[in-house]
């Protein structure tokens, strides 16, 4: 919802700034790559490109060391599991 918010605050924000040039673009239309607000944007794609990859990584190396971490909690609590259920069997058969 605040990327969509942001997106609609940029967009108010060009069609009301009042620049040397005019917008010949619609409301609903996108504008060419050949205007010039759309050309001072490219630094933002730039940016945006970056941290793409960056974040990216980060989740793929968080996720994989997550997992990892789950699968090693995982193995120790069924293998505990395990050591209780024999701890009862042996209870159990010493009982009778």
């Amino acid at each position: 919802v605040t990327i969509m918010l942001a997106g609609l605050a940029l967009d108010f924000v060009a069609r009301g700034y009042r620049l040397p040039y005019p917008f010949s673009w619609d409301i609903v239309a996108i504008p060419g790559e050949s205007t010039p607000f759309i050309k001072r944007l490219a630094a933002v794609t730039k940016v945006w490109e970056y941290q793409l990859s960056l974040s990216t990584f980060i989740l793929t190396f968080f996720l994989s060391h997550a997992f990892s971490y789950w699968q090693k909690v995982y193995n120790t609590t069924r293998m505990i599991q395990g050591r209780i259920n024999d701890v009862a069997m042996l209870i159990t058969m010493g009982a009778e």
